[in-house]
């Protein structure tokens, strides 16, 4: 990556021309705060790119950043992918009333005429605890929304003492569990008993969650924000593509909210969007397919 390992392959590069150098963008910070951080040595910075005998991105967001680096030639746009032996949703034993007996997820009688069970809705977002994932508009958003909907957050960082005091200041402790780090393996059995994926990002370079997410035909709520725009698309904002996903804005709880709030109430668009995307997420994000491609478009190519 264009990072601390970069500059090795590109020092090493120098010294041995002939031997390939492939570089692979994967950053999910925005292009401002890349640049800011290597003001101070941004022209070897920039040799990172332009020395490189092959770059791959995982999103056409950051293809253009490389092209904007300085980069001239063609950038093979090539994504991360998904385990779909690990995040399938019909085809593992997962022990879902365990689960939500240990997350307290409770199923109770309808106050309407018609008499069924209704289930708690569990958010849940998963992902490094900082800015530009935007946790913090995820709990705020609790505040325009029924109390039976709850949020799930996975992942661990430096906001996480910050999140905890929004929580506890807005009176929402029995609506939003922080579970820290859970091995990946272990992902897919909270998501199965999750309703609704959120990540509204600041920034981001791709988002393998959300793609994790589709997998487990959870519907994703996201921002229309760097590389995200490859794969989700919203059934309003873009009306040419089968919806994959729904759009909120960005810094914006109430958006959120609302997008909640549209994904519970409309149950056609609810499972169209699950059955498109877990179908685009078997077609084009297989990590077996993404394999083959970096094999067949990246490798063989720089090896002659």
């Amino acid at each position: 990556m264009a990072a601390y390992a970069g500059f090795g392959a590109l020092f090493f590069k120098l010294f041995h021309p002939s031997i390939p150098y492939v570089l692979t963008l994967q950053e999910g910070d925005p292009a401002h705060h890349i640049r800011r951080k290597v003001r101070f040595v941004h022209p070897l910075w920039r040799l990172i790119f332009i020395k490189a005998n092959s770059i791959q991105a995982i999103s056409t967001y950051l293809a253009s950043f490389a092209h904007d680096v300085g980069y001239i030639k063609e950038v093979e746009v090539i994504p991360n992918g998904v385990d779909l032996t690990l995040f399938c949703k019909d085809c593992r034993p997962y022990e879902t009333g365990h689960m939500k007996n240990k997350l307290g997820k409770k199923t109770y009688l309808s106050q309407s005429d018609d008499v069924h069970t209704v289930d708690d809705v569990f958010l849940v977002t998963a992902s490094r605890l900082v800015p530009k994932n935007g946790i913090e508009d995820i709990i705020n958003s609790l505040i325009y929304l029924p109390k039976h909907i709850s949020l799930i957050v996975i992942g661990d960082g430096p906001l996480m003492l910050r999140l905890k005091f929004v929580v506890e200041e807005k009176n929402l402790a029995e609506r939003v569990t922080f579970l820290g780090l859970i091995p990946h393996e272990e992902l897919p059995a909270y998501f199965d008993i999750c309703d609704i994926f959120i990540r509204p990002s600041l920034s981001e370079g791709f988002g393998n969650s959300f793609i994790e997410a589709m997998a487990m035909k959870i519907p994703v709520i996201a921002t229309p924000v760097g590389g995200i725009t490859d794969f989700v698309f919203d059934p309003y904002q873009n009306p040419n593509r089968e919806p994959t996903g729904i759009f909120c804005a960005v810094n914006n709880p109430k958006s959120i909210a609302y997008s909640v709030r549209l994904l519970l109430s409309d149950k056609k668009t609810h499972d169209r969007i699950i059955s498109n995307a877990h179908k685009m997420v078997e077609e084009k994000y297989d990590w077996n397919l993404i394999a083959q491609d970096m094999n067949e478009r990246v490798f063989k190519k720089v090896l002659g």
